[in-house]
C-alpha cells in the first residue's frame, strides 16, 4: 500500500511518496512529489504596507476628535490563516490525486490542530499518523524515522 508523507510549516509545503521494497531487501525510502514555498519572504509589516500619500489624516490634523489611523491590527492573524488555508487546499488536492491509501503529516505543533480542522473529513479520515513537529528542514530519511 502506498502512503504519502506530507510536511508543512507556514512558510513551507513538502509531499513525499513512500517508496517500499516488495521483496523486503531495500529498507522504505521517500521521493520527493512536491515542493513549494506558498509564504512570500519573511518580510516586516512596514515593507508590506504602505500609507499612501493622503490615506490617512494626520494625529495633529485640523479635525478635532480621537480616530484610529487605519491601521490593521489583525494582518498577521490574517496572514497566518490564509497560509493554513492554502495548505490544507494543497493537502486536500494532494491526497485525492494520489489515490493513496493513507497518508502521514508532520505540520508546526502551532498550526497542526488547525491544519487538521481545515482538511476535508475524507482526507481527515485517511491520516495514518500525525507528527507536532516542523520536518521542513529535516533530510529525507531523518523525516521516515520520526514516522517509524
Amino acid at each position: 500500500m502506498e502512503h504519502l508523507v506530507i510536511v508543512a510549516d507556514l512558510g513551507h509545503f513538502r509531499a513525499y511518496r513512500v517508496v517500499s521494497d516488495d521483496l523486503e531487501i531495500e529498507s522504505d525510502r521517500i521521493e520527493l512529489l512536491e515542493s513549494h514555498d506558498p509564504a512570500p519572504p519573511h518580510m516586516k509589516t512596514s515593507e508590506k504596507l504602505s500609507d499612501s500619500a493622503g490615506r490617512f489624516r494626520r494625529a495633529g490634523g485640523a479635525v478635532a476628535g480621537g480616530a484610529g489611523f487605519g491601521e490593521r491590527h489583525t494582518i498577521n492573524t490574517e496572514e497566518r490563516r490564509r497560509l493554513i488555508h492554502e495548505a490544507a487546499a494543497e493537502i486536500n488536492g494532494i491526497v485525492r490525486t494520489s489515490g493513496c491509501g493513507q497518508w502521514w503529516l508532520a505540520a508546526d505543533s502551532s498550526i497542526n490542530a488547525r491544519l487538521l480542522e481545515c482538511l476535508d473529513p475524507e482526507v481527515r479520515d485517511c491520516l495514518a499518523r500525525n507528527v507536532k513537529a516542523n520536518l521542513t528542514h529535516v533530510n529525507k530519511q531523518g523525516i521516515l524515522q520520526r514516522f517509524h
